[in-house]
């Protein structure tokens, strides 16, 4: 009987943590499927602010740049709890929104770097 009292307690707490983590992504995914990245690019333009937007993986990735590209960790903004591994759903489909998201905010930062004259990679 104790045994079965401590089965049924462990998957309650199993079931609400698994709730929990998965209610986490909720906010954050609401967030970047309604920011617009091009506006967002332009706020951070007039602000002065001409970092980059990456993601974590492995290692950081900056979406729409050359990965080859050698960019200084000071010119990188990195979106928060992104990762390369997806514990569920809500997880993976916050990571694959922040890639996409960072993707079209580079690109209107890349464009502002042609514009004028910048170099986004760093000489190595």
């Amino acid at each position: 009987m104790k045994s079965m009292i401590v089965l049924i307690c462990a998957f309650t707490f199993l079931f609400a943590c698994t709730k929990t983590k998965e209610s986490g992504f909720e906010n954050s995914i609401e967030k970047i499927f309604t920011a617009n990245p091009n506006a967002d690019a332009e706020k951070s333009i007039l602000n002065e602010d001409f970092r980059l937007i990456g993601v974590y993986s492995h290692k950081i990735l900056i979406p729409g740049i050359d990965i080859k590209c050698h960019i200084s960790p000071a010119r990188i903004r990195v979106i928060d709890k992104t990762s390369h591994f997806y514990p569920n759903y809500s997880a993976a489909k916050f990571n694959a929104l922040a890639r996409v998201y960072a993707k079209y905010y580079n690109a209107r930062m890349a464009s502002h770097y042609r514009d004028k004259g910048w170099r986004i990679c760093n000489k190595k």
